[in-house]
């Protein structure tokens, strides 16, 4: 899996796999493109994969509010 971490100046940084980063230039990559979108590589362009984005959103989303609700149990206590 290829997610966008960051732009920087002509290149879009990208972590591969969970374990390197890698610099893909901004011309091969979809304008509507952003950080943290998932992207696949599709005719020669990278263009960004809507379900695996979603659903990568949603589980960083659920450990958040898990973690969150979890501090709020422990301050009540």
């Amino acid at each position: 899996m290829i997610i966008i971490d960051r732009f920087e100046e002509e290149f879009a940084v990208c972590e591969k796999d969970g374990e390197v980063f890698e610099k893909i230039p901004r011309s091969l990559i979809s304008k509507s493109a952003a950080e943290g979108d998932v992207i696949v590589l599709s005719d020669g362009i990278y263009v960004t994969d809507k379900a695996k984005t979603e659903k990568r959103k949603k589980e960083i989303s659920d450990k958040f509010y898990g973690l969150f609700n979890w501090q709020n149990l422990i301050s009540i206590i």
